[in-house]
């Protein structure tokens, strides 16, 4: 795929991998392209999810409530999805303060009860970009040639 790539001395067109390959580059979507409405930083798949990198990653150690070794995992990213009806239902039952929580759960795979953890140590602007992929998730659709 060829896309317009801009570094911090040089825009370059050409093959995204190869570019991506040479260091701290930013993917520049085309204009009017449903793109541009993402957090800058974030990156648009093939099959319409979103790679979220956080601009702050997030350390979590926990434990289940059946016991067990500690388990450690760094965040560094969200891999959100698109929500599904059953997804929306889950988020509009949830409390008022927990709507977010549970969309960016739903949307990334992660548990409830994890997300929240996460969620609470997130940076500010790493919580807000997560919002403005579901924004929009929920404001555009696939064309559908009409």
């Amino acid at each position: 795929m060829t896309r317009r790539i801009e570094t911090d001395e040089v825009t370059v067109i050409g093959d995204i991998e190869e570019l991506a390959a040479l260091g701290d580059v930013v993917v520049v979507p085309e204009e009017g392209s449903d793109e541009a409405k993402l957090p800058k930083h974030a990156v648009m798949q093939e099959d319409g999810s979103v790679i979220l990198p956080l601009r702050f990653p997030v350390a979590l150690k926990y434990t289940s409530h059946a016991g067990g070794s500690p388990k450690e995992e760094l965040y560094e990213q969200l891999h959100m999805k698109r929500l599904t009806g059953a997804d929306m239902r889950a988020v509009s039952s949830a409390a008022d303060g927990k709507r977010a929580v549970v969309a960016i759960a739903r949307s990334c795979g992660i548990r409830e009860g994890i997300m929240a953890v996460l969620y609470d140590k997130m940076d500010g602007a790493d919580a807000l970009a997560a919002g403005e992929v579901l924004g929009f998730f929920l404001n555009s659709g696939r064309a559908t040639g009409r």
